[in-house]
């Protein structure tokens, strides 16, 4: 395994362990989203049934995504094409969760950390990608 398929693979190990997070809150309390929210400088979190299903429902999303990274970094060669999809995944949402988050009214923290965090993810990711794509390219090419 060369030096970028040993960085890819730890870069979706590891964001697969960062999205794996959220699992605490598909069950989570909805008094204790209140407090984080209350923490986090947003006043009182909204009650109603839009509000519990859509946190629940994202936070499954990310703990969905955290085994299949796993099985990606596992196999980097195999998977490249899904490899690509989730780099571009995370370039995309590295550029969009940030303005997004200065609409909706985020607190600036959370802005910048989200886009820190996600675009250096993507950012680091696509090129890695490109890199590994580029040397098995390379090992299939026959010897001159």
């Amino acid at each position: 395994m060369s030096r970028a398929e040993r960085a890819l693979a730890l870069l979706l190990r590891t964001e697969a362990v960062i999205v794996a997070c959220a699992l605490p809150a598909i069950v989570m309390p909805t008094s204790w989203m209140d407090d984080i929210h209350r923490a986090l400088g947003m006043g009182e979190l909204p009650r109603a049934p839009i509000v519990e299903y859509l946190t629940r429902t994202l936070s499954m999303l990310y703990v969905a995504w955290a085994p299949l990274l796993w099985v990606m970094a596992g196999d980097l060669r195999r998977h490249l094409p899904v490899v690509w999809v989730f780099s571009w995944l995370n370039l995309i949402g590295g550029v969009i969760f940030p303005v997004l988050d200065v609409l909706i009214g985020m607190p600036a923290a959370w802005a910048v950390t989200e886009c820190v965090m996600v675009l250096g993810f993507g950012v680091a990711m696509v090129l890695l990608t490109w890199r590994v794509e580029r040397e098995a390219v390379a090992a299939r090419r026959p010897a001159a």
